[in-house]
């Protein structure tokens, strides 16, 4: 009977620990930042989607070819845009930054 018992408190001791990081990772905050690349293919969407996925904090990478903006979702207290732009560059990438308003504009195409 002490076996059973201690074997319950065990796996709810594990079960609230494993709730617990599972808790505080989802209350990260994150963000999306849009940076303004010189993609022209394919291959270059590709590779800045392998190679930046695993910077620290990258939670979502999308690189879209037509618009040449790759949106990249991360955790803030993990990386900054700056970072992640720096990262694009060493890739052989020109990155900019987009500023909140223009990230609307020039990814409907405004001018």
């Amino acid at each position: 009977m002490k076996k059973a018992s201690l074997n319950v408190f065990f796996f709810v001791f594990v079960f609230s620990f494993v709730l617990e990081a599972y808790s505080q990772e989802s209350t990260k905050e994150k963000k999306v930042v849009k940076i303004l690349t010189s993609l022209d293919c394919q291959a270059c969407v590709e590779k800045i989607n392998k190679n930046i996925a695993f910077e620290k904090g990258v939670r979502k990478i999308e690189a879209d070819l037509e618009t040449k903006i790759v949106t990249i979702t991360y955790r803030s207290d993990k990386t900054t845009p700056e970072k992640l732009a720096k990262a694009i560059r060493k890739l052989g990438y020109t990155a900019e930054i987009l500023p909140e308003k223009e990230k609307t504009e020039k990814s409907q195409g405004i001018p």
